[in-house]
């Protein structure tokens, strides 16, 4: 079954340009690997980012999509974002200023004791800056959670909560907060938040119940942005016919190239899902390598103690 929250995808335009970035703003590192590509995708190059306790996939597609030319709203469907943690904001919101980022606002409190901020990349892509007060000292940046945007959070919520299993917390509107609108630099935000706690990273779902969205379906998976989430599972074609069952629909069959068997779907939302299983050729890329895999349930349950 699911193991692990693998990597995030992300396409880009300039691939050397968005991997500079999250190297200079949060250290993470490129590896030498290449995932294998989506069947029917015209894919002409992929770039996997190491992060402490997960991956990010950067792709590029022919042909060359054109660059973005407004920010994409942060209340629109589909991936909207993911979250890197620090024990500093000014460390965070620092780098990415030096690396290129443009920011919706200085950095705020919610009342919790934390402070966020969302950051721009140099290609419009939101990251959430998040500094806790409960961040192991001398710990690197990490990614916290991923974000996805729908217009049914109780179904998406349940979808997800079946295939994860895991904590459940959250699921209560918050807002209006004159903050809470800096940060989404949107007016009088008003959204239910829902977060299933993973081991190494945290799926966070949100539903805006004001401003409505412009578009309640994701973008196609070419487009610019955040375009998929992979899980590493250790049994594909149960965990495939787990997933169906749960509601996704199924876009491609198994397929295994250089040691890595992959297969993707829609979830109920149609956010594009990959599955992958790795031989023990490929064990070296597995989530439980990673230095700080554990990092983001270690975070909570100091936050719940």
């Amino acid at each position: 079954m699911i193991q692990a929250l693998h990597h995030i995808g992300l396409s880009v335009g300039d691939l050397a340009q968005s991997s500079a970035f999250l190297h200079r703003a949060f250290a993470f590192n490129h590896t030498a690997l290449t995932m294998p590509s989506p069947v029917g995708a015209q894919h002409a190059v992929s770039l996997l980012l190491r992060a402490p306790n997960c991956y990010l996939e950067l792709q590029t597609f022919a042909p060359a999509q054109p660059q973005p030319n407004r920010w994409r709203p942060v209340n629109e469907a589909g991936i909207s974002h993911f979250c890197v943690q620090h024990q500093q904001m000014a460390r965070l919101y620092d780098d990415c200023a030096a690396a290129g980022a443009q920011f919706h606002s200085a950095p705020v409190d919610l009342g919790t004791g934390w402070r966020y901020c969302y950051a721009r990349d140099p290609e419009g892509n939101v990251i959430e800056l998040e500094a806790s007060p409960l961040a192991p000292l001398g710990q690197s940046p990490w990614a916290a959670h991923v974000a996805i945007v729908t217009p049914n959070i109780e179904r998406l919520a349940a979808f997800y909560h079946q295939l994860l299993g895991g904590a459940r917390v959250g699921g209560r509107k918050i807002g209006p907060n004159p903050n809470l609108d800096l940060i989404a630099a949107l007016p009088k935000v008003e959204v239910i938040l829902t977060w299933l706690v993973g081991a190494n990273l945290t799926l966070e779902l949100a539903q805006y119940v004001s401003p409505t969205a412009l578009n309640t379906r994701p973008q196609p998976f070419t487009a610019l942005g955040y375009n998929h989430l992979c899980f590493e599972v250790n049994d594909l074609p149960n965990t495939l016919a787990a997933c169906i069952h749960a509601g996704a629909q199924q876009i491609t069959s198994p397929d295994a190239q250089n040691g890595i068997n992959t297969a993707y779907l829609y979830d109920p939302d149609g956010n594009v899902i990959e599955l992958i299983e790795l031989s023990p050729q490929c064990a070296n890329l597995a989530i439980q390598q990673l230095p700080n895999h554990d990092i983001v349930a270690r975070v909570a349950a100091l936050r719940n103690s």
